[in-house]
Parts: structure tokens; C-alpha cells; sequence
């Protein structure tokens, strides 16, 4: 499972996006209150494209936030998350819906004997295979003036 969410930001260029609160609350948790040089260095090389000091200047207001939420937090402040939302199954557990489910529509579906027939039908319509029968005596070309004709009249008859 882990290794789908790994691909998922790898697909993403491994930029997953968390909000600042998140990170700050992070820190906070942590007890972190600064972060060393060394650090963003690190950060803008596994960036690639920003520079330490772009790091640096984002982080100031992270830093910020989380030393407040620090003090919050040791003040005995208890933070409470958001409840989630009722599920649709749960609802139809409930009885209380107003709504039925509806059944499928039944199609006619077409009978597979009679579309078998028509295009076997269709194939002993065509010229008599007699006319292509292997004889010793025809030469090669009224064999391909035969294949000509079966196809010319293959052409009139579709049209």
C-alpha cells in the first residue's frame, strides 16, 4: 500500500502538497523551533530547483506558526478534528431513505441462432463453389479470371 502512495507522488514529481498549518503542527509536535542551514541545504537539493535560501524565507512563517501552536499546545489546549461525513451505505442502513433502488431495465437481446443463420444464409447465396472446384485441366489463368469475377460480383452485391 505504501509503495502505491510512493508511485503516486513519484508520478507527481514527488511534490505532494501539504498545507502550511499541517507542517507548522508538525514541528510544533516535534518541539522544533528552528531550523539549521544544513537542513535547507538538503531541501533545495532534493528540490532540484529552488535554492536554500528560498527554503529559508517559506519557513519563516512555518516557524512562526508552529512556536505558536507550541505554546497552544502546552497551554492544554485540546484540538478537535473534523468529524466525517456520513457514508451513503451507512444511510441505507438508517431505513430512512426515500428513495428505492431501481432494477436493471431487461433488453431483448437479439437471438444469436437467428444472426448465425441470416450470415450463413448470406454465404450460400453467393456464386456456386463448383465454379472454383480444383481441376486438373484449368490453368492458372481462368483460375484468377474466376477469382476476378467471384470478386466483382461480390462488389454488385453489397451495393
Amino acid at each position: 500500500m505504501a509503495d502505491k502512495t510512493a508511485d503516486k507522488a513519484a508520478d507527481n514529481g514527488g511534490s505532494k502538497m501539504l498545507s502550511t498549518e499541517v507542517v507548522a503542527i508538525l514541528l510544533a509536535a516535534n518541539g522544533i523551533s528552528s531550523i539549521s542551514m544544513n537542513q535547507y541545504d538538503a531541501m533545495s537539493a532534493l528540490d532540484g530547483t529552488r535554492t536554500a535560501s528560498s527554503f529559508q524565507h517559506q519557513f519563516r512563517a512555518i516557524l512562526r506558526r508552529a512556536k505558536e501552536l507550541k505554546a497552544r499546545l502546552d497551554g492544554g489546549e485540546k484540538f478537535v478534528p473534523v468529524t466525517p461525513s456520513k457514508k451513503r451505505a451507512a444511510k441505507a442502513d438508517d431505513g430512512d431513505s426515500p428513495t428505492k433502488p431501481k432494477k436493471a431495465k431487461s433488453t431483448p437481446s437479439k437471438p444469436k441462432a437467428a444472426a448465425k443463420k441470416a450470415k450463413e444464409k448470406s454465404v450460400l447465396d453467393g456464386p456456386d463453389h463448383e465454379e472454383f472446384a480444383d481441376d486438373s485441366n484449368d490453368s492458372a489463368e481462368d483460375f484468377l479470371t474466376g477469382i476476378q469475377e467471384f470478386i466483382k460480383e461480390e462488389k454488385y452485391d453489397d451495393e
